[in-house]
């Protein structure tokens, strides 16, 4: 993809997501900005076909991820989390760089989902989807175990649903079924420990 024409930019401290794609777009000289992230795959033509899906109505797309597993248990977890059509993200995308300012920088100072967040707004500019956008590959869970996949989608989530204004509707199911289930529960303790045996300390 870059023809041995790499510079990689390091820094002491670590950065969130955000903060280092606002680094990188700031040295980039081109006009055009292409996003990848890591564990991410893209096809060999993915910027030559996205190059050709730009016109002079629609001069940035969005790019798509697709989900990749190598075994039923990551086949599970993504189907209950992600799904198994390709998304919408910022990989994948080539984004003309005025578009880009004036839609304004990458949320740095959080953790996770400052791309959807940008996304949001970028759709009050533009109509950047494009159903013929070519799909990049995402391999991040493989080898991965049930915790790590859980502490993973948490952290990802909790972060998203406090800090950005996305993924509420998640978060109100959440806590909707767990207060049934606490009023459940304390409604039939007796029951289900005692079978309603009232002398049962």
């Amino acid at each position: 993809i870059t023809k041995g024409k790499l510079r990689i930019i390091k820094f002491k401290e670590s950065l969130f997501p955000g903060a280092s794609r606002n680094i990188g777009i700031e040295e980039a000289k081109g006009n055009y900005i292409a996003f990848l992230d890591v564990n991410t795959l893209p096809a060999s033509n993915w910027l030559k076909k996205s190059i050709g899906l730009i016109s002079s109505e629609k001069k940035s797309l969005l790019g798509k991820t697709q989900y990749i597993y190598t075994n039923n248990f990551e086949k599970s977890f993504i189907s209950a989390t992600f799904g198994f059509k390709p998304l919408y993200t910022i990989p994948g995308s080539l984004i003309k760089k005025d578009l880009f300012y004036k839609v304004g920088n990458f949320i740095p100072s959080i953790r996770s989902g400052e791309d959807t967040d940008w996304i949001m707004r970028a759709r009050l500019f533009s109509d950047i989807k494009n159903p013929n956008a070519e799909s990049i590959f995402y391999l991040g869970i493989k080898n991965k175990r049930f915790l790590d996949l859980c502490s993973k989608w948490y952290l990802y989530y909790s972060s998203c649903s406090n800090n950005v204004l996305i993924f509420h509707k998640q978060k109100y199911i959440y806590f909707f079924t767990l207060i049934i289930s606490i009023l459940l529960i304390s409604f039939n303790w007796n029951s289900l420990w005692s079978n309603w045996n009232e002398s049962d300390p």
